[in-house]
C-alpha cells in the first residue's frame, strides 16, 4: 500500500498509531526513547511523522498529550528509523 500511495501522490494516515498502548512495551522503541529521554510512543509518532504518515493520536491524559505533540520536532537518526523499519509485526488491519 505504501508504493501505491507514494506512486499516486496519495499521503497515508496512520490509524491507531500507538497500537493502543502496545508501542510503549516495545524494546526497540524504549531504547531509542531512552536515548532521547522521551516516552516509546513519542519515538514511534516521529518515526511515522518522519515517514511522511498523517499521525491522529488520542488522549486525553495531559502529559500524553504532550508526548504526542512534542513528536513534531523529535529528531531521529537514520539507524534509528532503519531499526524502527525493521519492528513489522504483521499487526496492520
Amino acid at each position: 500500500m505504501t508504493a501505491y500511495a507514494k506512486a499516486a501522490d496519495l499521503t497515508l494516515t496512520a490509524y491507531r498509531p500507538l497500537a493502543e498502548g502496545r508501542v510503549s512495551t516495545d524494546p526497540v522503541l524504549q531504547d531509542i526513547a531512552n536515548r532521547h529521554g522521551t516516552s516509546p510512543a513519542t519515538v514511534a509518532l516521529a518515526f511515522l511523522i518522519a515517514e511522511g504518515r498523517i499521525v491522529i493520536p488520542a488522549s486525553t491524559n495531559p502529559q500524553r498529550l504532550r508526548d504526542n505533540l512534542a513528536a513534531q520536532t523529535l529528531g531521529l537518526s537514520e539507524e534509528e528509523i532503519r531499526r524502527m523499519r525493521r519492528l513489522d509485526r504483521g499487526n496492520a488491519s
